[in-house]
């Protein structure tokens, strides 16, 4: 989907929300790509979710992606910031768990 651009700068964080007991916090979360530009979120970290996800009191997979865009033709000094979009999702199954996060 990246070409004819490098992933090299594509930082994307998966993290699972509990919501169970009160506010949405953190049961896991994992990144891909460059750790220092969306590290992952620490276990048991309130998280804000859009209030149509609140009211269902269960399981969200908040999905995060950044991308550094760096033209391929470097004609002017324009700087451009990181491109970046966030996804909400209920897991398919009740909960989903990771064994090494």
């Amino acid at each position: 989907i990246m070409r004819p651009f490098s992933d090299e700068n594509l930082t994307i964080r998966v993290t699972s929300v509990d919501q169970t007991s009160g506010a949405p916090r953190v049961a896991w979360s994992q990144t891909g790509g460059d750790d220092k530009a969306l590290p992952p979120l620490s276990k048991g970290a309130e998280v804000e979710l859009p209030a149509h996800l609140l009211a269902g009191g269960g399981p969200v997979i908040l999905t995060e992606s950044q991308y550094v865009y760096q033209p391929l033709l470097k004609l002017t000094k324009l700087t451009i910031p990181p491109f970046s979009h966030t996804a909400y999702h209920p897991p398919r199954n009740a909960a989903v768990s990771c064994a090494d996060c």
